[in-house]
């Protein structure tokens, strides 16, 4: 019996020793086989990336970066590659060289509309000092008209029209300049106390206007149909809107330009 208990012992013993070597093998074998720890060879490298697309455990934003990288520093020289001992290291400089890449477009990226945001603020300074614009806001209703010349096809009664409520914003442009405005174009546009636009309209004039003249423009929006036409507004009321003018271009008489 004793016997048997130390037969089993070195058995168990040897059986975990043997699995353990396994392991171990076979995790030395499956980084061997690993294509990405592969050393990186210009006679190879088609065949290595082939089975990197394969069997590697890659996502495939990982596999295109490696491939493009090897393209191209491939067309530079054969010596550039040749540095890095595995394809993992040439993917682990890839990847550096990606986000230097990524971070110097944010950068140009961001100094594109910070001078486009120049620019405009320049131009908005510009067209302010030579066109002034002023708006007044007139409440009206329609007049009711004679319904007894509305009358139903179906129903044969008169139709009671409903009331509609107008908003009309009378706009001055005024030439504040020292030279004579030949046309300009700009948008009004209204929008809420939340400042969400609820319609705009691009408004061209090729009216001339001397120094000191001015010339007066009516717009109109109809509250009903915006609280009907849509989901947008639910009870939107004449306090809630508001109108700004928002300047595109303008040409003096002499053909310069502010755009």
């Amino acid at each position: 019996m004793k016997n048997n208990w130390y037969l089993m012992k070195n058995i168990n013993a040897n059986f975990i020793w043997i699995l353990m070597v396994a392991l171990a093998f076979s995790t030395l074998t499956s980084c061997r086989l690993n294509p990405v720890d592969k050393p990186y060879s210009k006679h190879t490298v088609d065949e290595d990336y082939a089975r990197i697309r394969e069997i590697s455990r890659l996502d495939s934003a990982d596999i295109v970066l490696l491939g493009r990288y090897m393209v191209e520093h491939h067309l530079v020289g054969d010596h550039v590659l040749e540095l890095h001992e595995t394809y993992r290291d040439i993917l682990i400089e890839a990847r550096k060289e990606k986000e230097k890449y990524d971070i110097e477009k944010r950068k140009k990226g961001k100094n594109e509309i910070d001078i486009a945001k120049s620019h405009e603020n320049e131009k908005m300074k510009a067209l302010k000092k030579v066109l002034f614009v002023d708006f007044v806001k007139e409440v009206e209703q329609d007049a009711e008209p004679d319904v007894s010349t509305l009358i139903s096809k179906k129903t044969k009664k008169p139709i009671v029209p409903e009331n509609k409520n107008l908003i009309t914003f009378h706009v001055l442009f005024k030439n504040i300049g020292d030279k004579d405005i030949q046309a300009f174009k700009g948008d009004i546009n209204f929008y809420d106390i939340f400042h969400s636009d609820i319609k705009k309209i691009t408004f061209t004039s090729f009216k001339e206007i001397a120094v000191g003249d001015s010339i007066t423009q009516k717009f109109t929006i109809n509250l009903d149909e915006i609280n009907k036409s849509t989901n947008t507004y639910n009870n939107l009321k004449k306090d809630f809107i508001k109108v700004e003018w928002l300047p595109d271009r303008l040409i003096f008489t002499d053909d310069t330009v502010i755009e």
